[in-house]
């Protein structure tokens, strides 16, 4: 009774994590571990058609832990197949990050027309046209394209 006030997955979640910091939870046990229950048979499908924020999915799965229900790992990107994609996506970042900070913090405007001249042709031929400190960055990208492109042959 008490949680069927209690609609959205959020809320549900909140509100029993609110109850077990506040101590009182034994108080509620039958009807956590029903909603609960109701929650982890749904879980996938909850998942695939929400967009929750992390703070939600953070609580989510540690209240579900908390009374038992093993959890995978976090989401089906975490699993040992997608270890080239993970660190895949961390070279790009990574990559963006010192692209972007060039553009932002070093490059004259003349300078950066090249590289993106260069970069939009996306050969090596094209090196000889990008500033020299640029020339470091440049090789980067190539090698970081010529790696994901052999790993998804």
């Amino acid at each position: 009774m008490l949680m069927q006030s209690r609609e959205k997955l959020a809320d549900k979640i909140e509100f029993i994590n609110l109850l077990c910091r506040l101590g009182v939870s034994y108080n509620f046990e039958n009807e956590i571990e029903e909603q609960l229950n109701d929650i982890f048979i749904v879980l996938p499908d909850l998942l695939s058609k929400n967009d929750y924020d992390l703070y939600t999915l953070a609580i989510l799965f540690q209240v579900l832990r908390q009374y038992g229900y093993k959890m995978p790992c976090v989401a089906a990107h975490f699993e040992p197949e997608y270890t080239l994609a993970r660190l895949m996506i961390t070279k790009y970042t990574k990559m963006l990050s010192v692209v972007d900070d060039t553009y932002d913090a070093y490059g004259t405007i003349d300078e950066l027309r090249r590289f993106t001249d260069a970069f939009q042709r996306c050969n090596a031929d094209a090196i000889d046209e990008v500033p020299e400190y640029m020339k470091v960055i440049y090789k980067g990208l190539l090698n970081l394209f010529d790696e994901n492109r052999k790993c998804w042959q």
